[in-house]
């Protein structure tokens, strides 16, 4: 199943890509599109929890990282701070 995920990914990142550098031609700035594509994230990943009835294990699920919350602080951080700078290069034709 790993596969099909992976797939299904690289094909949404490449439409995300194409979708992105467009928005930017036309005036969206890197960080505004970060903020947005932040910000949908969010509602599909809370829509997502609460209609799989996860929504309250979020404290558990937190709770269970333990000593290891400073991993999960560098992977947020690192993942957000990537696609910020993924966004920048689309916007500035490197990418």
């Amino acid at each position: 199943m790993w596969f099909v995920y992976a797939l299904s990914a690289a094909v949404i990142w490449g439409i995300s890509y194409a979708a992105s550098g467009r928005a930017m031609e036309r005036g969206v700035s890197a960080l505004v599109f970060f903020s947005l594509y932040t910000a949908v994230g969010a509602l599909i990943g809370f829509s997502a929890l609460a209609a799989t009835g996860k929504l309250g294990a979020i404290p558990a699920e937190l709770r269970a990282v333990g000593p290891d919350w400073k991993w999960l602080v560098i992977a947020l951080v690192a993942s957000a701070v990537g696609a910020l700078l993924i966004y920048i290069a689309i916007g500035e034709k490197n990418a």
